[in-house]
C-alpha cells in the first residue's frame, strides 16, 4: 500500500514538473523605431491615455499580450518628434479595446469531427493628435480610429490565442499607422517640418 501511494505521489510530482517545465511563448517587440519621425513645430508631444477599459467580458484588452493603448503610447513617443522651438502637441488615446465575442459552434457528431471558429476578437484604436502654438489661435488636430477583427479556433491553445492576439494589435497598428499619418498630412500639413 506504502509503494503504491510512492508511486502515484511520484507520478503526479513528473507530471507537475512537465507543465511547469514548458518554456514561456517569445512574441516580437512591438516597436515603431524602424519608421521614419513624424517632426512637428511645437517644443514638446506629450502622449496621454484617457482611455478606460470597462472591467471583465467581452473586453479582454488588459489580458493580451500587448494591449492597444500601450501599444498607440509606444507608436506616440517613437513617431511623433518635436521639431520647434515653441508649442505643444499631444497624442491621447481616446479607445483602445479589444473585445472577445463567442461564435456558434457545432455541437453533437458533427461538431465533435469539425473544429471551427469560436471566438472572434474585435480591437478598435481612436486617437487625436493636438497642437498648440505660441498664441491660443495657432491650433490645429488630426483624428485617426481604426477597428480590425480576427477570429480563432476552438481547438486553440493559449500560446496561439497570444500569438493571434498579438497579431490582431500589430495590424491594427499598421492600419493606424497609415490613417493617422495621412490625416496629418491633411490636416497639420503647416506645422510638418
Amino acid at each position: 500500500m506504502r509503494a503504491k501511494n510512492l508511486f502515484v505521489t511520484m507520478f503526479l510530482l513528473l507530471g507537475l514538473t512537465a507543465c511547469a517545465s514548458q518554456p514561456l511563448q517569445t512574441l516580437p517587440e512591438l516597436t515603431f523605431s524602424h519608421l521614419p519621425p513624424v517632426k512637428l513645430a511645437v517644443s514638446r508631444v506629450d502622449t496621454v491615455n484617457n482611455y478606460a477599459p470597462p472591467a471583465g467580458k467581452p473586453h479582454v484588452e488588459h489580458q493580451v499580450p500587448v494591449a492597444p493603448s500601450t501599444a498607440v503610447m509606444r507608436w506616440g513617443r517613437e513617431r511623433l518628434q518635436a521639431a520647434g522651438a515653441r508649442g505643444l502637441g499631444k497624442l491621447t488615446v481616446v479607445e483602445a479595446s479589444m473585445v472577445e465575442d463567442p461564435l456558434p459552434v457545432k455541437k453533437g457528431v458533427k461538431g465533435a469531427f469539425t473544429k471551427e471558429q469560436s471566438e472572434r476578437y474585435t480591437a478598435t484604436i481612436e486617437a487625436i493628435i493636438e497642437l498648440q502654438g505660441a498664441n491660443a489661435a495657432e491650433r490645429g488636430h488630426a483624428t485617426a480610429r481604426v477597428t480590425r477583427s480576427t477570429t480563432v479556433r476552438e481547438d486553440a491553445s493559449l500560446h496561439d490565442r497570444e500569438r493571434v492576439q498579438f497579431e490582431l494589435v500589430e495590424a491594427l497598428m499598421v492600419q493606424f499607422d497609415a490613417e493617422m499619418e495621412k490625416n496629418i498630412r491633411a490636416h497639420l500639413a503647416n506645422w510638418i517640418r
